[in-house]
């Protein structure tokens, strides 16, 4: 979902699941600290979740950061039809509803109705909108959370002082510098996925969406080098 929603982005690890793995079994990109510094957001709900994971992909990741909660319902979007079936087997023990659709993060939360959900999640996957589409993403969070309700960021984010050429040199630097599992021919597939796809924002940039959709509050959970988590709480 570059610029063209129908896009996959994310078809590098699609079609080449096992780079994919290596980079989560790696924990290259601090999913396990980014995933549990997200769990105080659900703690302070005291309430069952019902959640909306927009690029839910296999689910896996999201399913060890569920399971401590007491779920309602759990519903995931993804362009890929084979995340989704893996997803599926992911989440057969979890005890609650759930419902896995194969659309574009936007068209999926079109069609939810407002003030249905108190928890929408992304990991990794919102960078890869334009900014027009990242303002309209927060907009639909924002009407289709509750009061209190939040909205889950796990991403990269920009420093300030980067524009998207700097950062992507700078990111793929560091890809080349510390993740030493992978091939030469798995570093260039994720090269030329983050050249072409990737479009991510500073703090600043994704607190600007919040404020002019209506979020109360914008609050960093964790960061590690470019990789954040950030929450925006829908309130009263």
């Amino acid at each position: 979902m570059t610029r063209n929603q129908h896009v996959d982005p994310i078809a590098l690890f699609r079609s080449s699941w096992s780079t994919y793995q290596k980079i989560v079994e790696h924990n290259y990109m601090f999913h396990q600290e980014l995933f549990s510094a997200c769990k105080p957001i659900l703690r302070s709900l005291h309430k069952p979740i019902q959640i909306l994971d927009l690029g839910s992909g296999d689910a896996s990741l999201i399913k060890s950061l569920l399971c401590d909660f007491q779920i309602k319902f759990y519903s995931g979007c993804d362009l890929s039809e084979n995340a989704l079936q893996l997803a599926k087997i992911n989440l057969s023990n979890l005890d609650s509803t759930v419902e896995l659709n194969c659309i574009d993060m936007l068209s999926q939360l079109k069609r939810l109705e407002s003030n249905s959900l108190n928890v929408i999640f992304s990991s990794f996957a919102i960078h890869h909108l334009s900014d027009d589409d990242k303002n309209l993403l927060f907009g639909e969070c924002y009407r289709v959370l509750k009061i209190p309700g939040f909205f889950i960021l796990v991403d990269v984010i920009r420093n300030e002082d980067e524009g998207r050429q700097i950062y992507i040199e700078k990111y793929l630097n560091a890809v080349e510098t510390h993740w030493s599992a992978l091939t030469k021919a798995e570093f260039e597939q994720i090269s030329d996925h983050v050249r072409a796809n990737d479009f991510p924002n500073t703090a600043k940039g994704y607190q600007q969406f919040a404020v002019h959709s209506g979020f109360a509050s914008s609050q960093q959970l964790a960061a590690f080098t470019w990789h954040q988590a950030w929450a925006y709480k829908k309130s009263s």
